[in-house]
């Protein structure tokens, strides 16, 4: 779909059960990604297959977002890339989680689980202080205190490692599609509750059964 992108429009976008585009007519290459769950983010396209998410709608205004899309549109056009591409620049090559989520993982969780909005809904709730940071910034040392605030909230070691079984499967596919040579998380153990209600991690045998 093509169309003058306006605020009027963004405010008007439906939830659908599918992704789907809308292109702006203002400026060439830049159009809103809405995701069958019905997150907005404007996205900009140099070439075929060459894409980049800019940032959510809401969180990005209008404004920045075009301005920024003929930034990457202008580069592309004397250096045959955006230069942050080219250049290589920290962080060009590694999306951040929000942006990983709209561009790959939504998508292929939707289709392959069942459960797989509620996954997107419930990494986005539980790791909202992460969104921001690259995959390879996400590390055990930002993870464990935010399991720790969960337990101290109330929050039961259940769905502390549910989250975590989430966040890992996440990532998981991160590494499986080329964009993480790592997984960050590997050392980081789901708990397990004792009989006495003591909390402990399961050791790297137990972890194994039950991933079985």
């Amino acid at each position: 779909m093509k169309a003058k992108i306006t605020l009027a429009l963004l405010s008007g976008l439906k939830t659908t059960g599918s992704q789907y585009e809308v292109h702006d007519t203002t400026v060439s290459g830049l159009f809103v990604r809405v995701t069958a769950a019905g997150h907005k983010a404007y996205v900009v396209r140099w070439a075929r297959g060459k894409k980049k998410t800019l940032g959510r709608v809401g969180v990005l205004t209008l404004d920045q977002a075009r301005k920024e899309a003929l930034q990457y549109l202008g580069e592309a056009r004397i250096h045959g890339e955006p230069l942050a591409v080219s250049q290589g620049r920290k962080g060009a090559t590694v999306p951040t989680l929000e942006q990983f989520i709209e561009d790959q993982f939504e998508a292929w969780v939707l289709s392959q689980q069942r459960d797989g909005a509620n996954s997107v809904r419930s990494i986005r709730t539980a790791y909202a202080g992460l969104l921001s940071l690259r995959l390879d910034e996400i590390t055990p040392a930002r993870v464990e205190p935010l399991r720790t605030s969960w337990l101290k909230a109330g929050r039961t070691p259940a769905t502390a490692n549910r989250n975590l079984v989430r966040l890992k499967g996440l990532l998981s596919r991160a590494v499986e599609w080329g964009i993480l040579e790592d997984h960050p998380l590997t050392k980081v153990r789901k708990m397990k509750v004792d009989q006495s209600s003591r909390v402990r991690f399961l050791s790297v045998d137990e972890e194994k059964c039950v991933f079985r």
